[in-house]
């Protein structure tokens, strides 16, 4: 605990060009490291995830859409092996470029004093703490804490950003172009006779750049619209039920995965579904997980049904009100635009997800391949570091490389040994809560405004064990895009641990209009996870247990 004092206060110290005088650390705020690669990941894991993600190419992605450029700070820090957003490093990210250092610094002091105070926030930043972008809503968010030149000078700027996604659409088409060279390079890379450290090497830059990078851009545009969406109903200006048209009218993965298995099913033929989908696995990040090709059978329900596609539409009389609202706000699209272009970025942000996480299927092959030259362990692999492989690259000689990595795993395992008992808060505001803490229930984010009543059933998330999860209400720790497979199963509910209101499994839930509860946190968890039977009700936000 001594060394994580000394990492503690050396990450409160000013740091330049960063506003704020001190951090908080979340593991569910901004990329969400609990949900997406848990709160005790494998080295593997979470170098690969801060390599691709959280090191650089979220804040290019930053940078580009006109935010403030916060390179060289990380977004992820380690404590005692478990991963935790540095929430200054993140709020900075979120400011205008242009934004002057007075103005930043009251948006600053506020948003970090209110999360202080209220600490279920960490898990809802852009949605109730930090304005991210334009909407109808945020003029009476930013009008508590700025005075009226002030807020003037901040709303332009985030008008600014809102208008360029949503109606000049520049950086749309640069990150599809991307995305295309995402696809060609990976097949020269795939067949390029090479090493497998060589191919590594270079599918690691290839996602980063083509991959992660385009779909950080379509996740930002998603989300403005998903934000502007959300203001329109907390208006009443389109109302819960055309909310969930919506959704529903979306061209979604998770229709097109089900629809896919079902024709080939029919066709007792799956090479079609599984050259689309045999890439994606349960934890994307873990090599420990198999994909829907290595694990094909335990995965898929056998009563499948097809899944419709739902429809939307508006009333000319609220086209007209939407229309004249955005005018009034000073926003250049209209309803046509903006809902065309909701569609669009929502549906662009999930496949693109699937895209990039091909490379990382890719990578796995590799690292197998190499683990064989090498007679490395199966089980030894998850403690490998994609960060030394890419030093190895052009840093040590073959007859070097066995004995080096033995060694770096051997290191690593005691580690993670150790670290794995070790438990922290979900939110690190001061050292001493590195030992002592309390277990607080915070409210999750309700999905949907519908209600169910039902058995309850876990899925493991370590062997993914195969069960019947018909009518059932389904909770895990976390879900990310390889666990889509659950909604083959026509379930009643879902609650997660992990997980933002934005996330990868609440937009799947709204999309199909499945009662769920993201996020719920580790206390409520533990209060739920071995009941026989839940009532939920997300319209009134109750969760009840019947045993």
């Amino acid at each position: 605990f001594i060394n994580i004092k000394k990492k503690f206060s050396k990450l409160q110290k000013t740091l330049p060009d960063i506003i704020g005088k001190y951090t908080v650390f979340s593991n569910m705020a901004d990329w969400n490291p609990a949900e997406m690669i848990g709160v005790k990941p494998s080295n593997l894991s979470l170098s690969l995830y801060s390599e691709l993600i959280t090191d650089e190419a979220w804040a290019i992605q930053r940078t580009l859409y006109g935010y403030k450029d916060v390179r060289p700070n990380p977004l992820m820090v380690t404590i005692a092996g478990s991963p935790y957003i540095d929430v200054r490093v993140d709020f900075n990210s979120f400011l205008p470029v242009s934004l002057d250092k007075k103005i930043s610094e009251k948006i600053l002091n506020y948003t970090m004093k209110k999360l202080s105070i209220n600490n279920g926030l960490h898990d809802k930043v852009e949605f109730e703490l930090l304005e991210t972008c334009y909407d109808i809503n945020s003029k009476q968010n930013v009008d508590k804490y700025l005075n009226k030149k002030e807020s003037k000078i901040y709303l332009n700027l985030l008008k600014q950003i809102t208008n360029r996604v949503i109606f000049k659409q520049d950086l749309l088409r640069t990150e599809l172009d991307k995305l295309k060279k995402l696809d060609s390079e990976l097949e020269n890379i795939k067949n390029l006779h090479m090493s497998p450290i060589q191919k590594i090497y270079f599918l690691v830059n290839n996602c980063k750049h083509n991959g992660v990078i385009p779909f950080a851009g379509l996740a930002r545009s998603a989300f403005i619209v998903t934000k502007i969406l959300k203001s329109l109903n907390l208006k009443n200006i389109i109302n819960n039920k055309e909310l969930q048209n919506f959704y529903s009218s979306i061209d979604s993965v998770t229709r097109d995965i089900n629809n896919l298995y079902l024709i080939s099913k029919k066709k007792n033929n799956y090479k079609d579904f599984l050259s689309k989908y045999g890439h994606i696995r349960p934890s994307t990040y873990s090599i420990d997980s198999l994909n829907y090709s290595e694990n094909f059978k335990k995965f898929f329900g056998k009563n499948l049904s097809y899944i419709k596609k739902g429809t939307f539409n508006l009333k000319n009389s609220k086209i007209k009100q939407i229309n004249k609202i955005f005018k009034q706000h000073g926003l250049k699209f209209n309803c046509d635009t903006f809902f065309d272009f909701a569609k669009k970025v929502i549906f662009l942000r999930e496949t693109s997800k699937l895209k990039f996480t091909i490379s990382i299927n890719e990578i796995f092959k590799e690292i197998r391949k190499l683990s064989r030259e090498l007679n490395i362990s199966k089980e030894n692999l998850k403690h490998i570091s994609i960060k030394d492989l890419l030093y190895y690259y052009n840093n040590l000689e073959t007859d070097k490389l066995k004995k080096t990595i033995n060694q770096k795993i051997k290191n690593c395992r005691h580690q993670f040994q150790v670290t794995d008992k070790i438990e922290f808060p979900n939110l690190i505001k001061n050292f001493n809560d590195f030992y002592v803490f309390e277990k607080t229930s915070f409210e999750g984010n309700f999905i949907t405004v519908n209600e169910c009543y039902g058995e309850l059933i876990k899925i493991d998330k370590k062997n993914n064990n195969k069960k019947n999860l018909n009518n059932k209400i389904v909770i895990i720790e976390s879900a990310d895009p390889g666990y889509d497979y659950i909604f083959t199963y026509k379930i009643k509910g879902l609650i997660t641990k992990y997980g933002g209101a934005n996330s990868h499994m609440s937009i799947r839930c709204m999309e199909l209009n499945i009662p769920a509860v993201i996020g719920i946190g580790r206390f409520d968890y533990e209060k739920i996870v071995n009941s026989n039977n839940l009532y939920l009700n997300c319209k009134d936000k109750i969760l009840k247990i019947f045993n």
